[in-house]
């Protein structure tokens, strides 16, 4: 899948999970999740590396929201199976976000110093989106909020990529 086409996707797919979430309309957008999720490793050279990550980030992803939620930092809108849980499109934005990583972030797979930076950095801007949007609430100032934000991102980000690891993209040519 051409690089353009996975961060194209991945953004669409951003914007269709929170609208999902505002208006109460979760499960068609993790219908659509699937189907995207399909087609990225139908198209994927390294289908084995990218559920790797896929199920890395669908593990530490939540646990990132979960400690922003549970330190009274960040609360979320909707789809909630459990009061003390995210609420079911969390863990969808970091399927989401995972097919991104071996794609339209591949450049930064030597670079976790860099991934760091890329996460403290635009994650809040996410977040901030989320908010203005109606499905993220931020329960502490944001002066107090966005960097610890920051600071679980800078790690999160690096962590998924070296605990997903490299692979050789010939290798996983042969799983089609």
């Amino acid at each position: 899948m051409p690089i353009l086409v996975n961060v194209v996707g991945f953004c669409l797919l951003w914007l269709i999970l929170v609208l999902g979430a505002f208006h109460a309309q979760v499960l068609p957008t993790l219908v659509l999740l699937g189907g995207w999720t399909a087609l990225h490793l139908y198209y994927s050279p390294q289908r084995r590396l990218d559920l790797r990550i896929l199920l890395l980030a669908l593990c530490l992803g939540p646990i990132n929201d979960l400690l922003l939620m549970h330190g009274d930092l960040l609360d979320f809108v909707g789809g909630r199976l459990h009061a003390d849980l995210p609420p079911i499109w969390i863990p969808a934005h970091w399927v989401n976000f995972a097919l991104l990583l071996n794609h339209g972030l591949r450049d930064f797979h030597h670079h976790p110093w860099r991934l760091a930076l890329l996460g403290a950095c635009a994650a809040p801007l996410a977040y901030l989106a989320g908010a203005s949007l109606g499905v993220v609430r931020f329960e502490a100032p944001l002066p107090q909020a966005l960097p610890l934000l920051s600071f679980g991102w800078a790690i999160t980000l690096p962590l998924l990529m070296l605990l997903g690891g490299q692979t050789d993209h010939a290798q996983d040519r042969h799983d089609r």
